[in-house]
């Protein structure tokens, strides 16, 4: 027969590994969501970033070959200094304080859903029918 103290040990185990594997799917699914989100910033969100595959280098430091001007298609040249390439790293900060609110979210999700799960597997030591019927007498 099993004691109170030993189901609590056992809980406290299951909850233990539960929330090792919690962490990682947590970790896994933002770390992919953050390399997704940054592709969409750069390619959809701030297209001026400098980016090879669709600029031409216009102005460029010969010695450390640090660009300074390029050009899209269109003709339109930007530097460091032009709006949306100033902003992408608050894009980043955004998405970055983003992910850790839905990361926070979706772990204690998980572990309030888990947690809720375990009490109610206790198994009852006397018959449901037979408790009800102490307490009609009663």
């Amino acid at each position: 027969m099993r004691t109170g103290n030993q189901l609590d040990r056992e809980k406290e185990a299951k909850l233990r590994q539960f929330n090792i594997l919690a962490t990682t799917v947590v970790a896994v699914v933002t770390l992919l969501a953050f390399w997704a989100g940054l592709y969409v910033l750069q390619h959809d969100v701030f297209k001026d970033y400098y980016n090879p595959e669709r600029h031409v280098i216009v102005q460029q430091d010969p010695e450390t070959l640090e660009v300074y001007a390029w050009r899209d298609s269109a003709g339109h040249v930007f530097t460091r200094d032009s709006a949306t390439v100033r902003l992408f790293p608050y894009g980043i900060m955004t998405l970055l304080l983003l992910l850790m609110g839905f990361s926070s979210w979706l772990y204690n999700l998980l572990m309030r859903t888990y947690t809720a799960r375990l009490v109610r597997e206790v198994a009852p030591e006397v018959p449901v029918s037979v408790s009800y019927q102490r307490v009609a007498r009663g």
